[in-house]
Formats: C-alpha cells, sequence, structure tokens
C-alpha cells in the first residue's frame, strides 16, 4: 500500500450510497483525517482477508447520511466529537 497520498493530505471522505427499487436512494459519507496502518488487517479480519496487510484508519470529524432510518427521507449531519 502506498501512503504517500495520506503523508501529504490526511484529509479524506468515504462514501458509500445505493439505491434501493423502486428509487430509495440512500448514502453515508463520512469526513475526516487518515492514518496509514502498515500492518495488522490479516490479523484483524483473520486469514481469509485477501487484502494487503496494511489498512487505513480514518478518524471521523463529520458523518453525512440519507435514507438509512426506515420511514425518513431526510438527511442527517453530525459533527464528532473528539475527546
Amino acid at each position: 500500500m502506498t501512503n504517500h497520498n495520506i503523508v501529504q493530505n490526511p484529509n479524506v471522505a468515504l462514501v458509500i450510497d445505493d439505491v434501493l427499487p423502486p428509487w430509495q436512494p440512500r448514502f453515508v459519507e463520512i469526513r475526516g483525517t487518515a492514518q496509514p496502518i502498515l500492518t495488522g488487517g490479516k490479523a484483524l479480519f483473520g486469514a481469509s482477508y485477501e487484502a494487503d496487510d496494511a489498512m487505513i484508519r480514518i478518524t471521523p470529524r463529520q458523518i453525512i447520511s440519507l435514507g438509512l432510518d426506515e420511514g425518513t427521507d431526510w438527511a442527517n449531519n453530525r459533527k464528532v466529537e473528539r475527546e
């Protein structure tokens, strides 16, 4: 795994989205800072973990979601408090 981009700029956003039939879009977006973790993926996820042993840890600053709660069609947007 190359972590050059993370070292240069650790600000990241991870977006996961899909659409349920007939037309129910939903998504979650996590904005935060990334940290490369060079080892431990196989130990954490088990021997069937087929990817590289490296991982990326995201510390969230903001979480935005839409359509994850049944019966709602509004977005949730919250800042994540750090300890």
